[in-house]
């Protein structure tokens, strides 16, 4: 395979099982030469798809894999149509880059590809300049950072010399056991704070229904830098007793496994946690996985900040999801401080396989609520939160969560359902204050709007043209949108066409997790 054989060498180990790690540190230098393949950017990546086709034909067995191949063989053709119309434009081939835009406009249906192949018959010249003036403005921007940079390392060894000649001055011929006696303190900050960390005892909680991805769950839990010292595997009824028992058999004595009628995630969860002695716990779903640092990372931020009781990371969205490949913070994000308030308002949104919490603050807000069939956890974090727990995160991608069919998220429609139901609980039954109960109650206008946008889309997908009018009238009751306006004009005058327009536009779409709008 020409000119692609190191890229079709790394999928086929990672695809067998290997673990690759990067080392973010220059130790070598990358010649890029005019005559090489690398040079012509549309070569290389054209070169890229070949090794992806040869994947997605031997991933025909994992849906997933192959799903996710697709879109990164569409992305690099997408990025080759790019390079070529971008080097058209640089030469002045005006034809060629008509062609190369209207390609675009095709793959991708962006409407800009359609102005730009406009301009390049009408004002080509007009065209050139402007591309001219990004490249420019890039190149400078650029030169600016690598200049400020290099400022800041020459500043950082001026000081760092300076600091030197100071110790040495002022303490002669103890200057070097002076310094050496630093080091050494630092040394022996490092070894307290493994140490604070290796005394601490974290267990495991994984709650298993559907077996299909728990021997990946089990997997990334004993591959940890840090091991875990108690691993509990709740079986709430699964009917998948090969799979669990094939799983469980590869890490026999090495897992604890209870075994209980199907009560229930919530139920499993607790049983778990009340089964355990252990100073923090870690909640993984069977379907998700843990980067090898992840219990080293979020356990030294806890010792080292012994007043936080709850931690939890960003994660890398993977499966059936229009979001795959995503990072979880940028559809579901994080800022600011988290407080009732700001989980209230969802401008912190908690991934339930990223948290490793202390066990007493859990069992302070009473655990799990049985009563809630999705969105247990979310109700967990605004109790937890109410009785003065406190939270934090790190934006590091720890946890890969996966997103299929079986998901308890579900659908588009309970994805907005879920926090609906837990911000209507916390209204009725906590003592709210005044401004925590508007803010809810402002989040609950919000995602009832939502709510009824996405049914009134489903209703379209089913051809129920009269149920999908009354809800995007709901819809825009709670917030106006001329786009919705003019959806619903479109039901009255040409109903049929409408739907037929909008199955087509979505025949291809996946749904499993959509991005969460905070209030501002």
């Amino acid at each position: 395979m020409r000119r692609s054989e190191d890229y079709d060498l790394w999928l086929r180990a990672a695809s067998a099982g290997f673990r690759i790690a990067v080392n973010p540190r220059p130790l070598g230098v990358y010649r890029r030469r005019p005559d090489s393949v690398s040079a012509d950017e549309s070569l290389m990546l054209q070169a890229m798809c070949r090794p992806l086709d040869k994947l997605r034909g031997s991933c025909a067995y994992w849906p997933d894999v192959q799903r996710a191949v697709d879109r990164q063989i569409a992305r690099v053709q997408r990025r080759a149509l790019v390079a070529r119309a971008r080097h058209a434009l640089m030469i002045g081939d005006m034809p060629e880059l008509a062609s190369r835009f209207s390609d675009l406009e095709i793959a991708t249906g962006a409407r800009r590809y359609r102005v730009a192949r406009w301009l390049t018959g009408s004002a080509p010249v007009t065209l050139r300049w402007a591309y001219a003036c990004k490249r420019g403005s890039a190149y400078l921007t650029r030169t600016g950072r690598r200049l400020a940079q290099m400022q800041q390392r020459k500043s950082l060894a001026v000081a760092c010399e300076r600091g030197r000649h100071e110790v040495h001055a002022e303490t002669g011929r103890g200057g070097a056991e002076g310094a050496a006696g630093v080091a050494a303190a630092g040394d022996m900050g490092e070894v307290m704070r493994n140490s604070a960390q290796s005394n601490a005892r974290v267990a495991v909680v994984i709650p298993v229904f559907k077996a299909g991805y728990l021997a990946e769950a089990l997997q990334s839990v004993f591959y940890q830098t840090r091991q875990p010292d108690e691993v509990i595997v709740v079986d709430d009824g699964s009917p998948d007793r090969e799979l669990l028992s094939c799983a469980l058999e590869a890490y026999a004595g090495r897992v604890t496994v209870i075994r209980q009628r199907n009560e229930g995630v919530a139920s499993a969860r607790n049983r778990g946690i009340q089964t355990t002695s252990a100073d923090f716990v870690a909640l993984l779903d069977a379907d998700d996985v843990w980067m090898p640092e992840f219990l080293h990372e979020q356990l030294a931020l806890l010792t080292a900040h012994p007043e936080i009781d709850v931690v939890y990371s960003d994660g890398l969205v993977m499966g059936s999801t229009g979001l795959s490949g995503q990072r979880f913070m940028n559809s579901c994000p994080s800022s600011g401080l988290v407080t009732l308030e700001s989980l209230l308002a969802q401008q912190c949104t908690v991934l339930l396989s990223a948290v490793v919490a202390r066990r007493r603050s859990i069992a302070d807000a009473g655990g799990f609520d049985l009563t809630i069939r999705r969105g247990q956890d979310f109700d967990l974090w605004l109790r937890m939160a109410q009785c003065g727990a406190r939270f934090t995160y790190q934006r590091k991608v720890l946890v890969i969560r996966r997103v299929h069919g079986d998901n308890l998220s579900g659908t588009a429609l309970n994805e907005q359902e879920r926090p609906l139901r837990v911000l209507e609980k916390a209204v009725r039954t906590m003592a709210l204050s005044p401004s925590e109960r508007e803010i809810a109650e402002r989040r609950i206008r919000h995602l009832r709007g939502t709510l009824a946008r996405e049914s009134g889309k489903e209703l379209l997908r089913q051809g129920d043209v009269a149920g999908a009018r009354r809800e995007f009238t709901v819809a825009l009751r709670t917030a106006f949108s001329w786009k919705l306006q003019f959806v619903r004009l479109g039901l009255h005058i040409a109903p049929n066409l409408l739907c037929r327009l909008y199955v087509k536009r979505t025949a291809t779409a996946s749904s499993g997790l959509t991005p969460i709008r905070p209030l501002s």
